[in-house]
């Protein structure tokens, strides 16, 4: 029979989960995941709706290379495939998840197609949100309105499909400052433009929105179809409580940050600012986007009115401090500590991965003084506890912060993060530790600060050299399962063998009653009968337990029946409870019984058999060091040697004299 392979998946910060081991291929069972992709591919309906309805069957499973795409992206960019996008979006997939690769909704991947019938059956479902935004802040209708030239018809029908939604936002901006009908209005023709202005179910706005050029939706239908000038509606005017969050984020992108403090302070009133706080373009956040450029005082502003600083958004899933991290700024970094006492991480990467791999990338030259990625891993560094960053943590391949500093030979912050206990062997989904990538001139000048004295002179007795090799210890992991941790583990044994000594004692107690006025020939000798008084009678029980006992030392004699009653009930009592504590250690959790071995033996040494596998695979990189080490222990050692001349010759000398003054005398 062929083996069952199974394939084993990542989740959420590269960690192994329950639902990520899935069945593989086998020539016994087919992986179901493929059959669900080759039958949507084959346009095969009822074996797909087979597969669908297995037990077990995750719904967002993510096809790798080439699709990178979920079975619900794939079924809304093919064509006649709106009878697979029912039944997935009967069966409870999210019409609006975002692709993580992509950063785009089912929708979006529809419109692109140009698939009209897929996007009428995705708006069908109440939960579709026809105004979902992907990275670039497009609608569906926007990307729709960008492909009028390849297409007009298709793109045409399915931007009026879009349209008769009640729902559909015609006011909405991209981060370039277009709205759709913008967007129409340059790639389409003077009937879409016509049909849109004709058919909008929504007031439209197309005065107050400006692209770069300073040109508004107004003046770009006045110069491209003056003939349409009485279709447009009236000039808008902007009553400030009608202010969209486009004008606010078109201010930030526009380097205006005194116009969005001026506005957000002094001109929207304090209920309607709390709605627009955390607003979003599809690509960030005002606070992300902030940090993203060093805008110090719009960060203050959005913080102090209430800004959430940990929110992310689908389509950008980096805090505010990564982004302010990887950016270097300094003052922002600051700014966040202050009300922040923990970051999360995102896809395993930690603000600290952030700054060690920002260090060393091409930034924009916007607000560059403010610019600082060493004092921003030294302040990460000093509030390392306060903030709940773990120093050792993985992204999805595996590597820490330190390996990041290796590959760039940013010595700065390899030597920060190895004196805040970053491991230097940490091993990523490669097999590589940092060391593999640490130059010896860096790793010397490390070494030569995990070299100190206990303040004594070398010639002292007492003179001690320490080194510190807390970058050769490995980190001691976490265990938790199903909210069960160590703890729980060793109170419950404790507890038993509580009440199991009251047992004990009890039996003990029994036997000494029984025994103790023997007068038996067999115990004339009171060596022999172990029971005479309370104390040696349960250190002879205790005995007992373990099966080491004569049974023919017991005096039985005293008391024939009770004796022997209390004696079988002593062997049924302990042997139950025994086996019930093995089989109670036997349905302990693996992973937590490993746990506590993982813990006891990082608690108690770090073994050298490890560091000197680890010294040797890096022996050429640390020959320098081991001259040093050699050099400063010969010193040492001849420190020592002339110390105990001197000593001896100086006891030598008081000798002589001692026995030339006897002499005289």
């Amino acid at each position: 029979m062929p083996p069952i392979v199974y394939r084993l998946s990542r989740g959420p910060g590269g960690k192994m989960s329950e639902s990520s081991l899935c069945r593989g291929r086998s020539l016994c069972s087919p992986d179901p995941y493929l059959q669900l992709l080759t039958s949507l591919q084959k346009r095969d309906l009822v074996k797909f709706m087979t597969v669908l309805n297995r037990p077990n069957i995750e719904l967002d499973h993510w096809y790798d290379y080439p699709h990178y795409s979920t079975c619900l992206d794939i079924a809304c960019k093919e064509p006649d495939c709106e009878q697979f996008v029912d039944a997935l979006l009967r069966h409870g997939v999210d019409p609006n998840k975002i692709n993580r690769d992509r950063k785009k909704a089912p929708i979006h991947f529809a419109a692109e197609s140009g698939n009209r019938a897929v996007i009428k059956k995705l708006l069908e479902f109440p939960e579709t949100n026809v105004n979902a935004l992907d990275d670039y802040g497009n609608t569906a209708l926007h990307i729709c309105a960008k492909h009028l030239t390849s297409e007009p018809s298709v793109y045409d029908a399915c931007i009026f499909v879009l349209m008769a939604n009640p729902n559909c936002q015609l006011n909405i901006v991209n981060i370039k400052g277009y709205t759709s009908l913008h967007l129409a209005v340059v790639n389409g023709s003077k009937n879409t433009v016509k049909q849109m202005l004709n058919n909008s179910l929504q007031p439209l706005n197309i005065d107050t929105f400006k692209i770069s050029s300073g040109k508004s939706t107004r003046d770009a239908i006045m110069e491209k179809f003056p003939e349409l000038e009485d279709e447009l509606p009236q000039v808008t005017v902007v009553d400030i409580e009608d202010v969209k969050a486009s004008t606010l984020f078109s201010y930030l992108y526009d380097n205006n940050c005194n116009s969005f403090v001026e506005m957000f302070r002094e001109k929207i009133d304090c209920a309607f600012r709390e709605g627009l706080l955390n607003s979003s373009d599809g690509s960030c956040t005002f606070l992300q986007l902030a940090c993203g450029k060093g805008y110090t005082e719009v960060v203050k502003v959005l913080l102090e009115l209430g800004a959430d600083p940990h929110l992310t958004i689908p389509t950008n899933t980096r805090s505010p401090a990564s982004i302010a991290s990887y950016h270097g700024y300094y003052d922002i970094l600051e700014c966040l500590f202050s009300r922040v006492s923990s970051w999360p991480t995102n896809g395993g990467e930690s603000i600290l991965h952030e700054v060690v791999k920002g260090s060393t990338s091409k930034l924009p030259l916007c607000a560059r003084e403010n610019r600082d990625h060493e004092k921003c891993l030294s302040l990460i560094l000093y509030h390392l506890d306060d903030i709940s960053v773990d120093i050792n943590q993985q992204d999805k391949i595996g590597n820490t912060a330190l390996h990041y500093a290796a590959y760039n030979d940013d010595e700065y912050a390899i030597l920060m993060l190895l004196k805040y206990g970053a491991y230097i062997g940490l091993r990523n989904l490669f097999e590589e530790p940092p060391l593999a990538n640490i130059t010896p001139e860096t790793l010397e000048k490390f070494l030569d600060t995990c070299l100190e004295t206990n303040g004594e002179l070398s010639r002292e007795e007492n003179f001690e050299i320490r080194f510190k090799f807390s970058f050769l210890t490995p980190p001691i992991m976490t265990y938790s399962h199903r909210k069960t941790s160590l703890d729980s583990v060793v109170i419950p044994v404790d507890d038993f063998l509580a009440w199991y000594s009251i047992l004990i004692v009890a039996f003990a107690l029994s036997f000494y009653t029984l025994f103790r006025d023997c007068n038996d020939s067999v115990c004339q000798n009171s060596d022999d009968n172990f029971f005479m008084d309370p104390g040696m009678s349960v250190f002879k029980t205790v005995v007992m337990l373990t099966g080491e006992f004569d049974a023919s030392s017991i005096p039985f004699v005293s008391f024939p029946g009770t004796s022997h009653v209390v004696f079988m009930l002593f062997l049924r009592k302990t042997k139950v409870n025994s086996c019930s504590f093995c089989r109670g250690c036997q349905s302990l959790d693996p992973e937590i019984l490993r746990a506590a071995m993982d813990i006891l033996a990082c608690k108690k040494k770090t073994s050298l058999k490890d560091i000197k596998e680890l010294l040797d695979e890096n022996q050429s990189r640390l020959k320098s060091v081991h001259e040093q080490l050699t050099r400063v222990l010969s010193e040492f050692k001849l420190s020592r040697d002339l110390y105990n001349a001197d000593c001896a010759g100086l006891t030598q000398s008081r000798s002589h004299t001692h026995f030339r003054s006897c002499v005289e005398s």
